[in-house]
């Protein structure tokens, strides 16, 4: 069990106030921390090998000058036979692609975040799960990119195609043109490689669901089904 008045203490993280446990993704847990320092996202990690990625991944990216994410406070953690991460707590949304000008910010945060990933040593590295699901829309306006459980080498493509089948999914169809003709033209990518890694992305997620959610599975056929008759058109 999470000892939070202890991770407080430990970490000089202010004196305790409350807890509280977020909406859970599809594998962390999230807790809102509140301390009289502050606010705090507890998450937990797979183990200690994902906390030392995404501290790496981290210090990467604010060496580059890419600051589009939540500061990590306590990279890694073992607490109450789990392994977590302490970042700050940001306040915002699930951005709405549909709100005029939101599509292009999307592509080029995904585009910058792609060429800073690009150097990362050791070889170049993708998101892996890339969507309006891991971008979060703050008070200020900033889009910020969170949860890197899924970092991976691979094609920055797949990054592009993930959130392209994000912004597929999360527009109506009276809208859905507009928008993703929106994304694309910022993007200025080569569509026939967009169509490839869109392909890919949804292979994997039918397998990874497969049995376990068919409104998941079903979102991956549509979007590649849409993208298909209208990619090329836009």
């Amino acid at each position: 069990m999470m000892n939070f008045k202890y991770l407080c203490d430990q970490y000089q993280l202010g004196r305790f106030r409350s807890v509280e446990q977020q909406t859970p993704g599809t594998v962390a847990r999230v807790w809102r921390l509140e301390t009289d320092n502050g606010i705090y996202l507890v998450r937990t990690l797979r183990d200690r090998e994902q906390g030392e990625l995404e501290w790496n991944i981290h210090q990467h990216l604010r060496s580059r000058g890419f600051t589009a994410t939540p500061t990590i406070v306590v990279p890694y953690i073992e607490q109450g036979g789990l392994w977590v991460q302490v970042q700050e707590y940001l306040f915002g949304t699930m951005p709405d692609p549909a709100r005029p000008g939101v599509a292009a910010a999307m592509a080029g945060l995904v585009k910058e975040l792609a060429a800073t990933l690009s150097d990362y040593p050791g070889g170049a590295l993708i998101h892996g799960d890339l969507g309006p699901w891991n971008l979060l829309q703050c008070e200020d306006g900033r889009l910020v990119v969170v949860d890197f459980g899924e970092t991976c080498p691979g094609d920055p493509y797949f990054d592009y195609a993930s959130l392209f089948a994000g912004v597929i999914n999360h527009t109506s169809p009276e809208q859905r043109k507009r928008v993703c003709r929106e994304y694309v033209g910022a993007l200025n990518c080569d569509r026939t490689r967009l169509l490839e890694q869109l392909r890919r992305w949804a292979e994997q997620g039918v397998t990874r669901w497969n049995g376990k959610n068919e409104t998941m599975i079903a979102r991956f056929r549509h979007a590649v089904h849409w993208a298909e008759e209208n990619l090329h058109d836009l």
